[in-house]
């Protein structure tokens, strides 16, 4: 494998262009799922030498579907020096960028995003990961491509609520890191539209500058984690009750309940707690769940990747937009009464 070296997002007008000198005399396999095999192959006029489908959603996150991934490179003899190509969204970068990373101890691998999420999260960073017992992302490497390609007009296959799930990851950039992008969020109506690309530029800057500031997640990386921490678990929940629930709609209820943390811990100041609340209410459909179900989801946090010790749960700490603490700690029974905070604010 190659050392982490983080890979910059280019932004790509013509696609089959820059595809063309990566793929030349060597075996490229295409990863998609049927979605992109619909809606965004066609824009495309490379040709592979073997094209794998997969069904789209959270629940293709798994070992058996990589052992199934594995199992189509060995009957097509692709070796260590061939190239995955992983067209698609969240699901595709994680699953197919983890295949890729210990085949055969690691063969090159291309992520082009496909939504604006996996354009803003997924496809940036080099993580990899798939799920395991239904706990999100538990098994995966740090491994990074041979590049990262953002074609904007895939956006315009998406639906509104595609769009909207994506801008949960531009609204945590802007909140962590980027007080002017927060504002130019906080200003928008709706968030309901493809953002002018400067803006989808600024939040993937966000996302590249802390990465290569930090590769491994041991320090100022894990402000990346905002929201995660309580929107995994409750991804986590859903998932053990053969559910799903989209990504942006579990960190967006993330970031509203770890808000409230901050401000009860005496980080964040009620203003813009509030402020905040009412942006993501006003956006983001409410994540409900059980009453009986608010101690599960609260256990969950403390499978969370980034906990350090055992009587407390990381937490990102936001102090005001733009500006954030790493390994704040919050006990159970804090987790749990902001959990009962966002159940009364949101039942119907």
């Amino acid at each position: 494998m190659k050392p982490l070296k983080p890979v910059e997002p280019e932004f790509i007008e013509d696609l089959d262009a820059a595809l063309r000198p990566l793929i030349a005399h060597k075996k490229c396999i295409l990863l998609c799922d049927e979605h992109t095999l619909e809606h965004c192959l066609p824009l495309l006029n490379t040709t592979f030498q073997h094209t794998l489908v997969i069904k789209p959603g959270e629940a293709e996150k798994t070992l058996a579907v990589a052992e199934h991934i594995w199992k189509h490179l060995i009957a097509w003899n692709t070796n260590r020096h061939d190239l995955l190509i992983c067209l698609g969204g969240g699901v595709i970068s994680d699953l197919g960028a983890f295949s890729a990373s210990v085949y055969q101890r690691g063969m090159p691998f291309v992520l082009i995003p496909t939504t604006l999420l996996a354009m803003t999260d997924a496809a940036v960073g080099g993580k990899t990961g798939v799920n395991l017992l239904h706990k999100k992302n538990y098994i995966g490497t740090f491994a990074h491509p041979e590049a990262i390609f953002i074609h904007p007009p895939f956006l315009n296959t998406l639906d509104r609520h595609a769009l909207i799930e994506g801008w949960a990851e531009i609204l945590k950039h802007g909140l962590i890191a980027d007080a002017a992008l927060y504002r130019l969020i906080s200003e928008t109506a709706l968030l309901n539209h493809i953002p002018d690309v400067s803006l989808l530029q600024r939040s993937i800057a966000v996302k590249t500058r802390i990465v290569a500031e930090d590769p491994l997640e041991e320090n100022r990386r894990k402000l990346l984690n905002f929201g995660h921490t309580l929107g995994h678990a409750l991804e986590s929940w859903y998932l053990d009750r053969g559910k799903s629930v989209a990504h942006g709609t579990a960190v967006a209820a993330g970031m509203w309940m770890e808000s409230l943390i901050a401000n009860r811990m005496g980080f964040l100041g009620r203003n813009h707690f509030e402020a905040i609340a009412a942006l993501i209410d006003r956006n983001f459909e409410p994540l409900m769940f059980s009453a009986e179900g608010i101690y599960s989801i609260a256990e969950l946090c403390r499978y969370d990747k980034k906990n350090m010790q055992h009587d407390a749960i990381n937490i990102v700490m936001l102090r005001e937009p733009g500006h954030a603490d790493i390994d704040g700690a919050a006990s159970l029974e804090v987790i749990i009464d902001a959990l009962n905070n966002y159940l009364e604010c949101h039942r119907m």
